[in-house]
C-alpha cells in the first residue's frame, strides 16, 4: 500500500519515504487488508503501522455523515457526533505518534470522502491542530517533494464560477483576492479552463471556487 509506481518508473521504499519527509511533518497512509483498516504513520524519522480494527466501522460512520450533509437541513448534533466518531476511529489511536505542525493524509477507499480537517477532538477540529494536506499516495507525495521548484513564479491565480446551487463562489473569489496582493482574478465567463491551463503552471498560489465532480469508487478520476 505504501508503494505506488511514480513517474520515474521505480518503486519508492519505506526508508526513502521516512528520510525524505520534513521533520515537522507527519504522514498517515490508510490501507485495508482482509476487512481490517490499518494506518502507516511516518513521523519524527520513524515509521509505525497501527491496526485500527474493522473497516466496517469507519465506512458506516462516513456514510451516516454524508447522509446528514446531503440533507437540506441536516442535524447539526448528528453531524458533530459522526465527526467525533471518525476522529476516534481514524486519528485518536495515532495521536501519540504525531508531532510537528503539518499532517499529510493519504486516504483509502471510502475515506476519500471523509472531511479530515473537520474531524472533532473534544469539539476542536483537526485543522486547528495541524496544517492539513491530502495526497493520492505516499510515494507520489515524496516525488512531489523531490521535484525541482518552479524557478519563476508569477502572481497568485484566483478563479470563481458561481451557479444557482452556489451563488457565493464569485464573492468568495473576490474576498480571497483581497488578501493576495497582485492576484489575477477571473470570475464568471472569464474563468475558463483555457485560462487556468495557461496561467496555473507558474502561479505562486492557486485558489479555485467552483463545483467538483467526485468519483468515490475511483477518486483519481474525479
Amino acid at each position: 500500500s505504501t508503494r505506488l509506481m511514480p513517474r520515474t518508473g521505480r518503486l519508492t521504499t519505506l526508508e526513502e519515504l521516512t528520510t525524505t519527509l520534513p521533520r515537522d511533518t507527519n504522514l498517515i497512509e490508510y490501507f485495508a487488508a482482509r476487512g481490517d483498516l490499518f494506518a502507516l504513520v511516518i513521523a519524527a524519522g520513524r515509521s509505525t503501522i497501527i491496526s485500527l480494527g474493522s473497516l466496517r466501522e469507519p465506512e458506516l460512520a462516513s456514510r451516516f455523515l454524508r447522509l446528514q450533509l446531503q440533507l437540506e437541513q441536516g442535524n447539526a448534533q448528528a453531524i458533530q457526533t459522526h465527526l467525533a466518531r471518525l476522529y476516534q476511529i481514524l486519528v485518536e489511536p495515532l495521536r501519540s505518534l504525531l508531532n510537528g505542525t503539518s499532517l499529510i493524509i493519504v486516504p483509502h477507499g471510502v475515506l476519500h470522502s471523509v472531511p479530515f480537517a473537520a474531524l472533532l477532538d473534544q469539539d476542536e477540529p483537526l485543522v486547528h491542530r495541524f496544517v492539513l494536506s491530502q495526497a493520492p499516495s505516499a510515494s507520489l507525495y515524496r516525488e512531489a517533494l523531490l521535484r525541482p521548484a518552479t524557478t519563476v513564479a508569477s502572481a497568485p491565480l484566483v478563479m470563481g464560477v458561481a451557479d444557482p446551487l452556489a451563488p457565493g463562489m464569485e464573492k468568495e473569489a473576490l474576498q480571497v483576492a483581497e488578501y493576495l496582493p497582485g492576484a489575477r482574478v477571473f470570475t464568471g465567463a472569464s474563468a475558463t479552463t483555457e485560462t487556468f491551463r495557461q496561467l496555473a503552471p507558474t502561479a505562486s498560489l492557486i485558489h479555485v471556487a467552483a463545483h467538483g465532480h467526485f468519483q468515490s469508487q475511483n477518486p483519481m478520476f474525479s
